[in-house]
């Protein structure tokens, strides 16, 4: 079966395994026989790990996750809904991509740990003094360990004589009779419920504490972005700056404060909830005992002073995971919905980016879906297509492919140039070695990755400077010799025969007579193009882009080096090992990282 495969950006055979969300079908098909998908719409899983599309089948790629990874999942699954929905709503402007503070609901106690608190000491009572049921068996033995008599007793010994002491005139008198021996059962219904509902509690508080230690980690590390010495002042006073527009310093230590506490009561629940596992009623009860998710309704469940609470802590743990009772259908509508969402927040990332950008202007911002803005001269595009945003300037393009999960085994190394992928969660094992997906262009940006706009202006930057950084002192051929007398004249570049080029950027006198002087320049428009790009392409690399100012700008014989003193940053073009490279950086600073200096350093191939 034929399909897009987005992140390679053309059609392909649809393999045996794929990533949901990886593929666009090109026709109509049915997945799995229930769910109708349209033609131009995603494979989304819908839980199961096989699957049929159209008559093809496959498996799902499975992404192992951690318990880490999924407390990470239900933390930013809710910013994530939030956010989106807040920019759909028109809300956008001043809106953090960071986990808003309505995430800190997470913080407080949910019914269900409020309630097994209150509710322990009913389930310890069950644990102590069990209710349990005697089971009887019919079995033929020595007179003298019979204590009970099964009723068909007499029946037996009638026909089987071999079983008598000796015979009377009146009776006979027994050998081995057939007794009733008892023998507690303790797998009872009520019991089985008691034990299934401590095996999910330990499942539910396991994952709850793993959710509370993220979120306490984000916390700190929020309140600690002020005092990080080891990062760049202008990343910490951005990155500040995110935190603070999310949740205020003073919200955060009251946030952080609610966790700590949470953490407790749920660590201590849980601690209660393995001892209880470890009790003579637990392991009496069979590991294979299984109960239906509707439970029966027990005259115990319904009026024992204790075991009637099952019912309340059954009915609680039920509505907390729904989620886990839903149709296929319902898991591939969630996963639907989940990936517009991440659409929407990466687009919203996006303009966050340019707007950032102290040398890009927004020319126009008319909807969601398409902004337009200036770098220097040049006219640009952010538009979204289906699923994908692009970004377009000086003719070329950008495109940035939104991913719920990745894995690097499926996509070969190199194989993605000009398609990004943003990544909504990484396995936890994949995350250590990040830095070569970031040669692959695949990376995490969610809401609770605090370096997520430091990421999408990594990208974005580097690619809107490389036209003027490649035009640079690149000369032009075979003008006419009034245009080449005119530019020597006005000192504008250099000139050599019908040869012209320019490495230093004019004077803004200067500037005002070339824009005079070439609509009528004796040049066709192609060159007249050309000349205003490379002398607007030259003011530009001379202004910093942190304060706007003009930088000491000075032409070397491979490139030039330009710094601004008021910002202490630096940048230019230079020749290593016979190649063409440009760096941005902060002088004196060897082997930046993403993490100490965020977007104000990085170097690229020219």
């Amino acid at each position: 079966m034929r399909a897009f495969d987005r992140f390679l950006g053309c059609e392909v055979n649809l393999p045996n395994v794929i990533t949901p969300g990886r593929y666009r079908l090109k026709q109509p098909a049915h997945l799995n026989t229930e769910i109708m998908i349209d033609a131009g719409e995603l494979i989304f899983s819908d839980g199961r790990e096989l699957f049929d599309v159209g008559g093809f089948q496959g498996r799902f790629h499975k992404v192992g996750l951690t318990d880490k990874d999924l407390a990470k999942r239900d933390l930013i699954i809710p910013a994530l809904t939030t956010l989106a929905q807040m920019i759909r709503d028109g809300r956008e402007k001043g809106l953090s991509p960071l986990i808003p503070a309505t995430t800190g609901e997470l913080a407080t106690l949910a019914d269900l740990e409020k309630k097994l608190g209150d509710l322990m000491k009913h389930l310890r009572e069950i644990d102590r003094s069990p209710r349990f049921s005697m089971h009887y068996e019919a079995n033929v033995s020595p007179l003298s360990r019979a204590k009970r008599v099964a009723p068909a007793a007499l029946t037996y010994l009638a026909a089987h004589s071999e079983d008598w002491h000796r015979r009377t005139i009146s009776n006979v008198l027994p050998k081995r009779i057939l007794a009733l021996f008892s023998e507690d059962d303790w797998a009872t219904y009520e019991n089985k419920v008691y034990a299934r509902l401590l095996d999910r509690l330990e499942v539910y508080l396991r994952r709850r504490l793993a959710e509370l230690t993220e979120l306490k980690g984000t916390y700190s590390e929020a309140l600690n972005l002020g005092n990080s010495t080891h990062l760049d002042h202008r990343l910490r006073g951005s990155l500040c700056q995110l935190w603070g527009d999310a949740i205020s310093v003073e919200e955060t230590g009251e946030l952080l404060k609610a966790t700590d506490a949470s953490l407790a009561e749920v660590d201590k629940l849980r601690k209660q909830v393995g001892g209880l596992r470890q009790g003579e009623l637990y392991r009496r009860v069979p590991r294979g005992a299984s109960v239906s998710e509707q439970l029966r309704d027990t005259n115990i469940l319904q009026h024992d002073p204790h075991y009637r609470h099952l019912r309340t802590l059954w009915l609680l743990y039920q509505k907390r995971s729904s989620m886990l009772r839903s149709t296929p259908a319902e898991i591939y509508d969630l996963n639907k919905r989940l990936f517009e969402d991440y659409v929407v927040y990466v687009g919203m990332v996006l303009r966050l980016a340019l707007r950032s950008f102290r040398l890009v202007t927004i020319a126009r911002e008319g909807s969601q879906t398409e902004t337009e803005f200036l770098f220097g001269e040049e006219k640009g595009t952010l538009e979204r297509v289906e699923t994908e945003w692009i970004l377009r300037f000086h003719g070329a393009s950008l495109s940035i492919v939104p991913i719920l999960f990745f894995d690097q085994d499926v996509i070969p190394r190199g194989t993605l140039s000009t398609r990004s992928v943003p990544v909504f969660l990484f396995p936890a094992g994949q995350v250590e070695g990040q830095e070569k997906f970031l040669q692959d262009s695949a990376f995490i940006l969610n809401p609770a990755e605090f370096y997520s706009l430091e990421r999408i202006r990594s990208l974005i930057e580097p690619f809107l400077w490389r036209p003027s950084l490649d035009s640079y002192a690149k000369p032009l051929f075979k003008l006419p010799e009034s245009a080449v007398q005119w530019l020597a004249s006005n000192r504008v570049g250099n000139s050599s025969g019908q040869h012209w080029s320019i490495s230093t950027p004019v004077l803004n006198n200067a500037q005002e007579c070339i824009r005079a002087w070439l609509p009528s320049a004796p040049v066709n428009e192609k060159t007249r193009f050309e000349i205003k790009k490379r002398v607007s392409a030259l003011q530009l690399l001379s202004t910093c882009r942190c304060c706007g100012q003009n930088s000491i700008f000075q032409a070397r014989q491979d490139g030039f080096i330009a710094r601004c003193e008021g910002c202490n940053l630096e940048w230019g073009i230079y020749s290593h090992e016979g190649k063409r490279k440009s760096r941005f950086g902060v002088p004196g600073v060897h082997s930046p990282t993403l993490e100490t200096h965020g977007a104000w350093c990085w170097d690229m191939d020219l």
